[in-house]
């Protein structure tokens, strides 16, 4: 007689101390398959569950790990191309550079996310259809119940489920990557985080604001950005305040309050204070600058 498989918990505290007793057990083991004629090497970073609710949404965004998504319950979309559903024993994986963006529909989304290292490198192209795939959430749920039971000698059960779910994962594409798309993502990354920067120059922005923006950690965010243009995120936003600052000064007479709400610094004396220190003149002298020397701009 078939034994059923074991049901993912239903108390969101039980299942996050499950994922946890996982990840400190597996986490940083080398664990080697063979896909094909390579054996790869994986390394878990963490297991982690996510409760999304209704209407959830992130923009395009990429990570430097893979990345799976096993969907539990609920019903998402795929939007990073075309808007591709994903519910209910659904398999996502990415891996590094790849960009993606997500919108939960009318129903609240459950969902485990494995972060980890592969090597060599695997590439895991988007199908035009992302398979619905049960054995691989019955592996985790059988992963996550021995977790919760903690019967003796669950951890080396642990290592051995975590590779056989790897196994699986990799098996959505077995060809070593071309990972010459990686800068190319990056670019688009830094670029869009700039862009929510200008969309958001009023506001008090956090690095934690934009890391949340692009789909990464505070870390990771500032990694990308002293890459790509060797600046911190924090100093490329002060910059495009002050940029905007100035153009706002040169065309048009608003007063050096509104110009400073308009950048995020509502304090004036702040607002000069800053501009002082970035183009070593005031925002009243820069704009008597400018009336008399309009080329002076800067």
């Amino acid at each position: 007689m078939e034994i059923p498989a074991p049901a993912f918990s239903q108390h969101w505290t039980a299942l996050r101390h499950q994922c946890r007793r996982v990840t400190h057990a597996v986490r940083n083991i080398p664990l080697s398959m063979r896909v094909g004629e390579t054996v790869h090497s994986a390394r878990l970073h963490e297991l982690r569950p996510y409760q999304v609710a209704p209407g959830w949404r992130i923009g395009v965004h990429t990570h430097s790990f893979y990345e799976a998504h096993l969907f539990v319950s609920g019903l998402a979309y795929y939007t990073t191309t075309s808007e591709q559903p994903v519910g209910q024993d659904s398999v996502v994986v990415h891996g590094p550079g790849i960009p993606h963006a997500w919108l939960v529909g009318d129903v609240p989304v459950l969902r485990l996310v494995l972060w980890f290292d592969l090597a060599p490198v695997a590439a895991l192209p988007a199908d035009a259809s992302w398979p619905v795939w049960p054995d691989v959430l019955t592996e985790a749920a059988l992963l996550l119940h021995d977790a919760g039971a903690g019967y003796a000698g669950w951890a080396d059960r642990a290592v051995h489920r975590m590779t056989i779910l790897f196994s699986r994962l990799l098996a959505l594409g077995a060809a070593e990557g071309d990972m010459s798309h990686v800068a190319g993502a990056r670019e688009s990354l830094v670029k869009n985080a700039e862009q929510f920067m200008r969309d958001n120059l009023a506001q008090p922005l956090t690095l934690a604001d934009i890391a949340s923006h692009v789909g990464l950690s505070v870390s990771s965010v500032a990694h990308q950005f002293s890459r790509e243009i060797g600046q911190p995120p924090m100093a490329r936003l002060f910059g495009l305040r002050m940029t905007r600052a100035a153009e706002l000064l040169m065309d048009t007479t608003q007063s050096l309050a509104a110009i400073g709400g308009h950048v995020g610094m509502p304090d004036p004396s702040y607002f000069c204070r800053r501009f002082r220190e970035h183009y070593g003149v005031t925002p009243g002298q820069y704009r008597r600058r400018l009336a008399h020397h309009p080329t002076d701009a800067v």
